[in-house]
């Protein structure tokens, strides 16, 4: 076989199988930290008691904050019925504003806007699944009309500080949108951009003949490096939704604090900052380290001549 076809082969091999592995490891050690951490808080048996008075601390806040419908929403997935109208409502929208974008685009676009429609609606109906499960709780801020918070009152209502605790920093914060927009836009961009250099670097390996000297190759400075450091650059891209997140759970924890009556109450939605907490920290670690290992086991498998 061609000595360039043969190259390109194994460098197609490095890319999918990189993927392929680095999905897998990010998913299985965050998974992991996760069950690890389940005996620290089991949403699915909080008391009577807590949960009537995370519902009254709640309504104090509305009323001391004076919100209303046209500032935020609450949709309650313990109310199975009401909670669906308003996912579908939500889903509607979602449609609407990629059907008006669809109408002005060339056929990449529409290529790309139907992707990302379907992916989206898949998303949303994930997310409610989780809510009514009372597995999660969700924050909306990039919706067309009103900033709405998701959450189940029956199974999960500890949360609510922490979602009305990223209502908070968007409204005190202007900066907030532009910064998270970056931050996933870095995200998309660079960590696959790593991942892709990760994998078509070859090892730098020292000349048998005189240990003082490398091998010369055309790989420049920049990409040496990144494929050298590519975990920690990786897990740092993570970092400022870890940022974001810790900063919602300790407006939420001062919230907490002043306005539930009872200590048991307090230490529930405590632990579910703290659950909150290590959550998103274990993200950055997972991302970096499942980078890591598959640069190793890529340099482990492919010979660095051949590319």
């Amino acid at each position: 076989m061609d000595n360039k076809i043969s190259q390109r082969i194994e460098s197609s091999a490095c890319l999918v199988g990189g993927y392929l592995l680095n999905h897998r490891l990010q998913n299985s050690i965050y998974v992991a930290s996760t069950k690890a951490r389940k005996p620290l808080f089991v949403a699915n048996r909080i008391p009577d008691e807590v949960r009537r008075d995370c519902e009254n601390a709640f309504l104090s806040i509305i009323k001391d904050h004076d919100l209303n419908t046209d500032k935020l929403n609450v949709y309650d997935a313990g109310n199975e019925a009401e909670f669906k109208i308003q996912v579908d409502k939500y889903k509607q929208e979602l449609s609407n504003t990629f059907d008006k974008k669809f109408k002005n685009s060339d056929l990449f676009d529409k290529f790309r806007l139907s992707y990302l429609k379907r992916r989206s609606l898949n998303a949303v109906d994930k997310v409610q699944k989780k809510i009514s499960e009372g597995k999660n709780a969700f924050y909306c801020h990039n919706r067309p009309n009103t900033p709405f918070i998701a959450i189940n009152s029956k199974k999960f209502i500890t949360a609510i500080f922490h979602e009305y605790g990223h209502f908070l920093d968007y409204k005190n914060n202007p900066y907030l949108i532009a910064y998270k927009d970056a931050s996933r836009a870095c995200k998309k961009l660079f960590v696959p951009i790593i991942g892709i250099n990760a994998m078509l670097t070859p090892e730098l390996k020292k000349n048998k003949k005189d240990e003082s000297q490398r091998i010369s190759d055309n790989v420049g400075p920049i990409r040496r490096f990144c494929k050298k450091y590519c975990g920690l650059l990786a897990g740092g891209i993570m970092v400022p939704f870890a940022i974001e997140e810790f900063n919602a759970s300790i407006l939420g924890q001062k919230l907490a604090n002043k306005y539930l009556k009872t200590d048991l109450a307090k230490k529930y939605v405590t632990k579910t900052h703290w659950h909150s907490a290590l959550s998103y920290a274990t993200l950055p670690i997972a991302v970096g380290l499942a980078m890591h290992i598959t640069n190793k086991f890529r340099d482990k498998v492919v010979q660095p001549d051949n590319i």
